[in-house]
């Protein structure tokens, strides 16, 4: 759209869920489409594909929207000297009517903010602006500062009240670290292990962590009586497909019309049924940490076109676990709908907190309407009530993540790259599985994915497929990440800064 002088079409298809609602046998209140009245023949819930539900609450899709929409865009080639430019989109109105206000963070925390300059550009117009930014002081290595920008309309019109936000920008500040990072703790005692039949069980001061042999994952991660993790870490290349995937009525198991549909590619190939293998097992100790080494190999339908995860598991003294994949994707198997790790966390395990995209869900092709901030929430509220119950809630651009109960004791997760993220109380099966909201009750564990990344979201539902970008081709990738123990006191900032990288990348394809 940017990129072209004139442009016809572009428009988003559509505004409005044609959703009506219905109460099951129970009472229980849900959204019908089509086939739901006995009518026949029917496109199911392809009239549920708008911005709003029916009840005009908005997806999270709008944010995007408002953010493509916005009336103004601004630039940044000189940032680190404070100098913007701001372009009016507008035809025919100057930007007088607007405000605006920076703010300065660091790791997504607000550490200065200020007004900006008066907006005065005409219709079409560049207007430079100067801005006295203050340097951040005693970064330390690997801490992140970012600009946000924030644009308010300072007129009321109609039901729009005054002062409402109506366009944002956010860079990140190109800023040298002034400190090296917290040290971290001694990690020299000795590790106790044991090994019973297919379990091998680690002990160090205060925790236990125990470990199937045959799969590589965690039967338990223990801080104390204090249960954090229970299963996992999985490989997991299934997602619960959205409706851009295919038309989940009809294509999850039958094959007549829809063959090109991606849902339909990924169901040939089973990825939603996998089957893991073991090809070897390696265990060593040295002082201060055990170190398991596995190769497991993921297929699906077709056995020789497996997913290798070369798996390395450090656990050190001090109670970290250190992930490491090195991923295989057989070059002849299909594009994937998601790449990466499913653990499961005990019930209870329900505040969460981010630093990453937000606070919306957001996607690799859509994420221009999430900033980069640090959030929290609880787990339930990150499910999205989609009205064909599919994929929902990711996060894009994670750092790190904890989860944590009431009385504070949890874990948490960092990235040594940017990683996806995805934590919900309904598996990606019982989602592929039903065909309305009243269908689906969550389970008391927590689900949480770890990703490599997700395909995008544009898909073939009417129009061109996924740009090549947002697609997870066969390839070699890598996904690293820790889980660190957090006492009811501890702030995971802190303990972020004792384990944060001193570099990141957020592309892990190789």
């Amino acid at each position: 759209i940017e990129s072209h002088p004139g442009l016809q079409g572009g428009c988003i298809w559509e505004f409005l869920d044609h959703g009506i609602v219905k109460r099951d046998e129970q009472g229980k209140e849900y959204w019908a489409y089509g086939g739901d009245f006995g009518d026949e023949p029917n496109d199911t819930n392809f009239c549920c594909d708008g911005l709003v539900w029916p009840d005009r609450t908005p997806h999270p899709a709008m944010w995007e929207c408002k953010k493509i929409f916005q009336p103004l865009s601004v630039t940044a080639p000189a940032l680190q000297n404070g100098e913007l430019f701001i372009r009016n989109k507008y035809d025919f109105l100057s930007l007088s009517h607007l405000t605006g206000r920076w703010e300065l963070l660091v790791d997504g925390e607000l550490k200065n903010e200020g007004e900006l300059p008066e907006l005065t550009a005409g219709p079409g117009q560049t207007q430079r602006l100067q801005l006295p930014l203050p340097h951040p002081s005693a970064l330390r290595t690997g801490q992140e500062c970012h600009l946000t920008l924030r644009f308010f309309d300072t007129r009321a019109l109609g039901p729009l009240p005054s002062h409402r936000e109506v366009a944002v920008e956010q860079f990140e500040l190109p800023v040298a670290a002034a400190s090296a990072p917290e040290s971290r703790p001694s990690r020299l005692q000795r590790l106790e292990v044991s090994e019973k039949g297919d379990e091998v069980v680690i002990r160090g001061e205060g925790f236990e962590v125990g470990i199937q042999r045959s799969s590589m994952s965690l039967t338990r991660f223990r801080e104390g009586e204090d249960l954090l993790f229970q299963s996992g870490p999985t490989l997991s290349l299934w997602r619960a497909p959205t409706d851009n995937d295919g038309i989940k009525a009809w294509d999850l198991y039958d094959k007549k019309s829809w063959a090109p549909k991606a849902l339909w590619q990924w169901m040939d190939a089973g990825l939603m049924t996998t089957t893991q293998r073991l090809e070897s097992f390696d265990l060593s100790e040295a002082d201060g940490s055990v170190r398991l080494r596995a190769r497991i190999l993921t297929v699906g339908t077709d056995a020789s076109k497996p997913v290798i995860d070369d798996r390395e598991l450090e656990i050190f003294a001090d109670g970290e676990l250190s992930f490491s994949h090195g991923l295989k994707v057989h070059p002849e198997l299909c594009e994937l709908p998601r790449l990466g790790v499913l653990l499961t966390a005990p019930p209870g395990m329900e505040q969460l907190t981010w630093f990453g995209r937000g606070p919306h869900e957001s996607y690799s092709d859509r994420k221009a309407g999430a900033l980069v901030g640090r959030y929290h929430g609880t787990v339930s509220a990150q499910y999205v009530p989609y009205i064909m119950p599919q994929e929902h809630g990711n996060k894009t651009d994670v750092r790190w993540l904890s989860l944590r109960r009431e009385d504070g004791v949890g874990l948490l997760i960092i990235g040594r790259d940017l990683f996806e993220a995805n934590v919900s109380h309904y598996s990606a099966q019982a989602l592929t599985q039903a065909r309305h909201t009243n269908q689906l009750f969550p389970s008391d564990e927590v689900y949480v994915h770890i990703d490599v990344r997700q395909r995008g979201l544009g898909g073939a539902s009417c129009g061109p497929d996924t740009l090549e970008q947002y697609r997870i081709r066969p390839g070699a990738y890598r996904l690293e990440y820790s889980i660190i123990p957090l006492g009811s006191a501890q702030d995971p900032r802190e303990v972020h800064g004792r384990h944060r990288p001193t570099s990141r990348s957020g592309s892990t394809a190789t």
